[in-house]
Order: C-alpha cells, then sequence, then structure tokens
C-alpha cells in the first residue's frame, strides 16, 4: 500500500498524473492511481507540481538580522562591517535560532534544499560553523541544508596561515563546499589557487562570490575560469554574482562568458540583493546590480538564482520564497515570452540541481518525493499570479497544505 498519493497533479510535459509516494520516495507516476491503495490521499486539484525548490546560495548565518542591526547608507561594505561586529557577541543559540527558522520560512514556501555560506573566519573561530552544523541536523528531517565554509573578505589565504587551518578543520567536519571572495584579496589569483589547492586536498567544489562590485572589471571571473581549466576543475566551480560582468564592455564580457562557458563554471545571479546593493553611486541611469543573465544562457552556461540574503544589513527584504524571487528575476530579464519566462523556475529547479551534483532529483519514480503544489494548473500561471503553494511534500510526508483535501484509507 502506497503511503501517499497525490492525485490530479498537473506535470509540465507530462499531462495531468497522479503520483504515489511510499519510504520517502516516488514509487509510481501514471493517469490514474487506485485511491484503495493509498494511507493517505491529497487531491492536488488539477493545479502543477513540481520538484522542490532549491535555494543555492544563502546565508543562514545573516538571516533575520534587519531588526537588529541597521544599514543606513545602504552598501555592501557597511553591511559587511555591521554583520562582522554583531558577530563577535553573538552566542551560539542566536545562530541556531535565526538558521532555524530560516529553513523553516524556506520549506513552507516550497524550499527542501538550500546552500548556506557560513563564516568561518579568524575573529569568529568555528562558534558559527558549528551552531549552523546544530541547525542543519535539527533540519534534516524535511530539509537536506548543505554549508560552504566561507572566509569572508579574509585577504590572505596561503597553508598553514590560521584562516587555511579553520577552513581545512570545518571542511574535515563534512563541509559540502568551499567559499570565499577572492575579489576582496589583494591579489585575487594567488586567493583563487589558495581556494583550488584547499579544495582539490579536501576533494570538494569551490563556490564563490566573484566580482560583486560595480566597476566595470571582471578580471576575477576571468582569472578564475583560466585556473579552473588549468587545474581540472571544470564542472565543479560555481560563481555567485558576477555583477561587474554587466559594466564590462561588450568585447570583454564577449571573452570571459566564453571562458566561462569552457570552464563549466556554474554562475548564481542573486537579484533581488544585488539590485538593492549595487549602483549606489550611479546618478541617472542606475544598474539594476545583475549579471549578463540571458547571454550567458545564450552561451550554454547554467545559471541558477538564489535569495542569498533575507532580512539582513545586506537586504531587509525576503520571506525565503523562491516563487517571488523567480517573478522579480523574469521582470529584471525582461522576459517577453512565455518561454523566457518559464526558463525561470529552471533557475531555482534543474539549473541549481545540475550546479550541486544532486542525484535522484525532479519527478521520476525512485527519486526522493520532494513536491511543491502551486496554486495555478499551468506553470505560466503560477508563476504570475504568485498564489502560496498549496502543499509541500517532503520525503512523502506533507508538511504544509494550505488547502485542506486530504482523506485517509483505513
Amino acid at each position: 500500500m502506497y503511503e501517499l498519493l497525490i492525485t490530479n497533479c498537473s506535470i509540465p510535459n507530462q499531462g495531468t498524473k497522479d503520483i504515489a509516494c511510499t519510504n520517502g520516495k516516488i514509487s509510481q507516476i501514471a493517469d490514474a492511481i487506485e485511491h484503495t491503495a493509498a494511507k493517505q490521499l491529497y487531491d492536488a486539484g488539477g493545479n502543477t507540481v513540481l520538484p522542490s525548490f532549491i535555494d543555492i546560495h544563502t546565508h543562514t548565518d545573516k538571516t533575520l538580522l534587519s531588526d537588529r542591526l541597521e544599514n543606513r547608507s545602504g552598501t555592501l561594505p557597511e553591511a559587511v562591517k555591521r554583520t562582522g561586529e554583531y558577530f563577535l557577541t553573538a552566542d551560539g543559540e542566536d545562530f541556531i535560532e535565526r538558521g532555524e527558522k530560516m529553513v523553516h520560512m524556506a520549506a513552507d514556501h516550497g524550499t527542501l534544499t538550500l546552500r548556506s555560506h557560513v563564516s568561518v573566519q579568524v575573529p569568529f573561530g568555528l562558534k558559527i560553523w558549528e551552531a549552523t552544523r546544530v541547525v542543519q541536523e535539527r533540519c534534516r528531517g524535511f530539509a537536506d541544508l548543505q554549508l560552504v565554509a566561507f572566509p569572508g573578505a579574509a585577504d590572505t589565504l596561503v597553508p598553514g596561515n590560521e584562516t587555511w587551518k579553520l577552513l581545512d578543520a570545518a571542511l574535515d567536519d563534512n563541509g559540502a563546499a568551499l567559499g570565499g571572495c577572492p575579489t576582496l584579496s589583494n591579489d585575487h589569483r594567488a586567493f583563487i589557487d589558495s581556494l583550488i589547492k584547499l579544495a582539490k586536498e579536501h576533494g570538494c567544489k569551490l563556490d564563490l562570490h566573484v566580482d560583486e562590485h560595480d566597476r566595470p572589471n571582471a578580471s576575477v571571473l576571468e582569472y578564475l575560469a583560466d585556473a579552473t581549466i588549468r587545474e581540472g576543475m571544470q564542472g565543479r566551480v560555481i560563481a555567485g554574482h558576477c555583477t561587474s560582468l554587466s559594466a564590462a564592455p561588450q568585447q570583454d564580457a564577449d571573452r570571459i562568458i566564453g571562458k566561462v562557458r569552457d570552464a563549466g563554471i556554474h554562475i548564481v545571479t542573486l537579484p533581488s540583493c544585488n539590485l538593492f546593493l549595487m549602483g549606489r553611486n550611479d546618478r541617472g541611469l542606475i544598474r539594476r546590480g545583475i549579471t549578463r543573465v540571458s547571454e550567458l544562457l545564450s552561451a550554454g552556461v547554467n545559471v541558477s538564482l538564489a535569495s542569498d540574503n533575507i532580512r539582513d544589513p545586506f537586504r531587509p527584504f525576503g520571506n525565503g520564497n523562491l516563487l517571488e524571487e523567480a517573478y522579480l528575476t523574469g521582470q529584471l530579464l525582461q522576459a517577453a515570452s512565455k518561454e523566457e519566462l518559464l526558463k525561470v523556475i529552471d533557475m531555482i529547479t534543474i539549473n541549481p540541481a545540475s550546479a550541486m551534483g544532486l542525484e535522484g532529483y525532479g519527478l521520476k519514480e525512485g527519486n526522493p518525493a520532494n513536491l511543491v503544489v502551486l496554486g495555478q494548473p499551468g506553470l505560466y500561471e503560477a508563476l504570475l499570479a504568485q498564489d502560496a503553494v498549496q502543499a509541500v511534500v517532503s520525503k512523502g510526508r506533507i508538511i504544509t497544505e494550505r488547502k485542506s483535501t486530504i482523506t485517509r484509507n483505513r
């Protein structure tokens, strides 16, 4: 007997199906499945059903601080300064409470896989990392929280220095990826080389903040692409932000995009946060602070979008709702057709799944039963309507349900 049967599911490109779940897996997808063979029934009402969303770039350690920390200039440097000062005195329980609350918020909106960049820096040691590991364990029953060891604004990274030792310890403690901000280093080439060396030692991926500024200079991204190919790291590197690419001259942008494609670098755009932070010194025409998403996609680069910061000094907005982020991104990309707009759904589902190397993701028999039921029959209509997610299924179990259509068989 199936543990859960979701009926009348509109699955993009497949039509209306029933989805049966057993032992946390999708056990059957068919036109019609006998209702009496299920312990629990949920009628999706003909609405769209998707695999659960993926927030590939966020910061659970910084989340939900905007009511305590004000960023008066609205700039990235002040956000970094204010947050760093707070981190020095905050205790582990504070990081646990806020992080756990944010993961629950995201799950309520259909996001069951998140990747958080966690501050691992000399002033804080492993305090924040250890607290976030607690969040990871507490949420494991319904969400997959991956961690990135993130040295923040560290200027130097060489084998044996204090930053290296901390990152080394964090990655030994089941770190999913190694992060960093090479743009903030006085020698970004040396910093990138050290990051690659450490990542190769641990057999992990790189997930970096790259060229998050307004200057028409994307040299860090270009060197990262060159180094990725040189060190044989193709497909194992993610570059987030890359906002300077939009300011770079077209000839430079074309060259760099080609290198990014050849290096198999995955790009993550963070539109809502960079829209808030970037262009603060512009007058007249104010840049929107997003990378060249359409050109990257056209070149064959895998591009995802993510929330980045949620209600903190970097961005005092956000609800952990990736449909909301996708809706904004579609407008910023000036998506003029249905097909163009629907590409943003790929950017919170299959594209980040590819970048993270997730196995068993998607609506397929045998895969984990992590699903989201939207509020409209059509995917295009669901994105435009921005209706609340009707139901979220984690590991074959309904964890959020806004429209009660559940029945139980004896």
